[in-house]
């Protein structure tokens, strides 16, 4: 497996795995102040979202590269 297959697989898991994450933990706000909506989130904590979903991303990648390199998965 190339750099550029790893690199191309770490970016489509991590935006999964981020969109995954995203509604975990949110709560609306009661009273939104001017100019938000009911539905926005109160603390979205984006922050640890991020990574969390790095970290994850990581493992997941990397077991993916193991097991094509290992002959588990077979590309083609």
């Amino acid at each position: 497996m190339s750099i550029t297959s790893v690199v191309v697989v770490f970016v489509i898991i991590w935006w999964l795995v981020l969109f995954m994450a995203l509604p975990v933990g949110v709560q609306p706000e009661q009273e939104p102040e001017g100019g938000n909506m009911k539905g926005s989130p109160k603390n979205p904590n984006l922050k640890i979202k991020i990574i969390i979903t790095t970290i994850l991303t990581f493992i997941l990648t990397t077991s993916y590269y193991l097991a094509v390199e290992n002959g588990l998965i077979n590309l083609f």
